[in-house]
């Protein structure tokens, strides 16, 4: 205990003596130096260093070295560390996270990687099939979007899939997947170049074919198109 006492007071001790800040907030992966590919889901993982009272976390995305910022998430819980981001299409080598804590003073503090790279898929990632334990509709990503945005799912076992999009009031607009997938992770670009913007679903149906298995699965989630 008392070594510990000792290095904290080193660490204090120079931070005030360099008249560096002491970091309030951590970012924890990614730090940079990654390589990720569209469609990939990462695990964006963060730590509260300092206690400021009640706050929130809004996550950020940026592809051009933090010129600018896109929003993730935001108002996410005090308590909450670590957030599944699907890997939006933009391929660069310049991309960052960013997470800001939302807090009582006034004063938000925040901590950014280093620059990671996004690559286009080389497969649909059903090499990660492994990892997958259940069904899984992902958000879409970027949301709103204009014109295109992606679409993630996963999926435990062999299924016949089908991935279609609705109008707001229920109409077929256009079928994205419709056939048989084998257990993994998949991601498909959904291009809206000449639609009206409004509102929109994007409803996922598989039907496993192991009966042992959770055999369907039904889920819509809503996207916004914004011209």
């Amino acid at each position: 205990m008392n070594k510990i006492k000792f290095s904290l007071t080193i660490i204090i001790s120079y931070f005030i003596l360099t008249g560096i800040a002491l970091p309030h907030v951590g970012l924890n992966y990614p730090k940079g130096g990654e390589t990720f590919e569209v469609g990939e889901v990462v695990t964006i993982k963060w730590e509260e260093l300092v206690n400021h009272g009640s706050s929130n976390w809004d996550l950020y995305f940026s592809s051009n070295a933090g010129l600018s910022w896109e929003s993730i998430a935001t108002d996410l819980p005090q308590d909450t560390t670590s957030y599944n981001w699907t890997v939006p299409n933009v391929l660069s080598n310049s991309c960052q996270i960013r997470i800001v804590q939302d807090n009582q003073i006034n004063a938000n503090y925040n901590d950014d990687s280093d620059n990671f790279i996004i690559t286009a898929a080389t497969t649909d990632v059903s090499n990660r099939q492994n990892t997958v334990e259940k069904f899984i509709l992902y958000p879409a990503y970027p949301n709103p979007f204009n014109p295109t945005t992606h679409i993630k799912y996963s999926i435990p076992q062999k299924s016949f899939v089908s991935l279609k999009i609705y109008d707001a009031i229920g109409n077929e607009v256009t079928t994205l997947v419709n056939g048989e997938k084998a257990a993994g992770s998949y991601g498909v670009e959904l291009n809206a170049s000449g639609w009206a913007s409004g509102l929109y679903f994007y409803r996922l149906q598989a039907v496993g074919v192991n009966p042992d298995l959770q055999k369907d699965f039904v889920q819509t989630k809503k996207i916004i198109l914004l011209k």
